[in-house]
């Protein structure tokens, strides 16, 4: 079992010491300027370090109270999900986010951190030109040429996001990829033709489809595998086909049949799934965050499906247009709160030998973007929909950071000798 990890919390000056000698000898320590010093006091309380070892932490602490900085340890469980961070970067590197989560100051101390946002330069016309041909082109094979379809548009988000420098690349799909594509059109197809026979084969051909299709996605995904790339290493992930059945069936089963009481279980499941035994490179990607976390997506859904009994119960009482729209109103709400809250919960805990990410979606801009793109969606009948996606995908890449260590310096400098 691995050890357990702390943040550093600081929440002002300690009683009995003056201020200014705190803050002249905070920024003498750690080579800040009065500006940042100020910065870093006035947004008390704040996480100073993340994710640091034990005896590491008491050390920081013992030199922070000595100082007349008031400071503890606290397990890095048990931290809010959206506190205020203190977050690292190296000089000249500067963030196209203005919320408060990316005001960030240089801060050294032991390993050196830096932070390294994502960058995406896409625009909406560029793609709309590949959303147009894959439509095309989806709509004349019927359905068989979507893995290409979805490839080029993959192709073209990854080669437009950028860290540190450097882009991600997208490689061609294996042509195997077809036969599952068109096996499961198939299906699809004699699916829709038993609806209109019997309504027992229907309901045979909807259990088998439920059944096999887990297969067919473990299927693709392995054949897709290693498509993804950062520096020319691929970014793959290790899957068995039990993960698949479970992700895909075992856990959003058990969540229906509870009456999403098991949605929070079931979304852990599936975001460590998601996660586990990913590698870029040689370098494996860690998941650690306790599942109680989770639990935060309940009180919503139980709020939701009391709106929906309460409606159905009052419906002789209420014209049809009020009930519609506060059902939808409701469903739109708990979709943005869950997206926020899962980007969260994932990326935030997500870690790696070469360093850790961070995200910062908030309920309130993710909401605005969603709501903005899905009015001028329905406005245009759809056609909206490339400058949604690409406005979407760059919101995702400002509010998302990279915490690289020094192990990440030395491995980019091996990478660039290399080549």
């Amino acid at each position: 079992m691995s050890a357990p990890l702390f943040n550093i919390i600081v929440s002002g000056v300690r009683k009995g010491f003056d201020p200014v000698v705190v803050k002249a000898n905070f920024s003498s320590t750690f080579k800040l300027d009065t500006v940042q010093v100020d910065r870093v006091f006035k947004s008390v309380p704040i996480i100073l370090r993340r994710n640091i070892r034990e005896d590491f932490a008491d050390s920081f602490v013992k030199r922070l109270l000595a100082m007349g900085v008031s400071a503890k340890k606290v397990n890095a469980d048990t931290v809010p999900l959206t506190p205020k961070i203190i977050y690292i970067r190296d000089k000249g590197e500067t963030s196209s986010d203005a919320s408060a989560m990316h005001q960030p100051v240089d801060f050294f101390y032991s390993e050196h951190e830096r932070r390294i946002p994502f960058v995406f330069t896409g625009n909406g016309l560029a793609y709309c030109k590949i959303w147009v041909v894959n439509l095309i082109v989806c709509l004349l094979s019927a359905g068989i040429l979507y893995p290409w379809a979805r490839a080029r548009s993959l192709s073209y988000l990854y080669e437009q996001t950028s860290l540190d420098h450097a882009n991600f690349q997208h490689r061609k799909i294996s042509s195997k990829v077809y036969f599952f594509q068109l096996f499961f059109i198939a299906s699809l197809f004699a699916l829709g033709i038993s609806f209109f026979y019997s309504y027992i084969y229907f309901a045979i051909g909807m259990v088998v489809c439920i059944t096999v299709f887990p297969y067919y996605w473990f299927k693709r995904n392995v054949l897709q595998q290693e498509i993804a790339s950062y520096h020319g290493l691929p970014i793959c992930q290790v899957s068995n086909l039990r993960d698949a059945y479970m992700t895909m069936l075992v856990w959003p089963f058990s969540a229906l049949v509870t009456a999403g009481l098991l949605i929070p279980f079931a979304a852990f499941n599936i975001h460590r799934s998601h996660v586990n035994k990913k590698l870029l490179g040689n370098y494996e990607f860690m998941f650690s965050v306790n599942p109680k976390k989770y639990w935060v997506l309940l009180p919503l859904l139980l709020l939701v499906e009391l709106t929906i009994f309460a409606c159905v119960f009052l419906k002789q009482h209420l014209p049809t247009y009020a009930v519609l729209t506060v059902l939808l109103s409701l469903l739109l709400f708990i979709f943005i709160h869950w997206q926020v809250t899962l980007a969260k919960l994932k990326w935030n805990h997500l870690s790696f030998q070469l360093g850790y990410f961070v995200c910062s979606w908030t309920l309130d801009g993710y909401g605005k973007l969603l709501i903005k793109n899905l009015f001028l969606c329905v406005l245009t009948f759809g056609l909206y929909w490339p400058w949604a996606k690409i406005s979407i995908t760059k919101y995702k890449a400002e509010h998302l950071a990279f915490f690289a260590n020094q192990r990440f310096n030395k491995w980019r400098k091996g990478l660039n000798d290399l080549s």
